[in-house]
């Protein structure tokens, strides 16, 4: 059963992107992808607002379109991937870390003041 999971999560993940990376210019994207509805209903960005459009840039090797639209982005991948290889090396106080430094990124990704303005997530270019 863990295997027929792991077989459907990453043919879902595949089409997905896929899709992104072949339809995310075009403002096709909007049917598919829906946009971030904690930054819809408050007006105040997630520590994951801009993570499509990273993932965008990503998939197209931009890696400084990665950072304008998530700071946090390719830090939070390598700590998932390094998490899904080495689970045994990853401690609770790494958990702890990691949330302590989202909280922090939450808080000041909505400050309304340079340098923090930099950290909100820039449209599609």
């Amino acid at each position: 059963m863990k295997k027929f999971f792991w077989i459907i999560a990453g043919c879902t993940g595949i089409t997905a992107l896929t899709i992104l990376g072949l339809l995310y210019k075009n403002e096709q994207w909007r049917k598919i992808f829906p946009p971030c509805p904690f930054f819809k209903w408050t007006g105040i960005y997630c520590p994951g607002c801009g993570s499509t459009r990273a993932t965008y840039y990503l998939l197209h090797g931009d890696l400084a379109g990665v950072f304008r639209s998530n700071p946090l982005y390719l830090p939070a991948f390598l700590f998932i991937l390094a998490m899904v290889i080495f689970p045994e090396k990853i401690t609770v106080r790494w958990y702890w870390g990691c949330l302590v430094v989202v909280i922090l990124y939450w808080i000041m990704r909505n400050l309304p003041w340079f340098p923090f303005t930099l950290l909100a997530p820039s449209p599609l270019r």
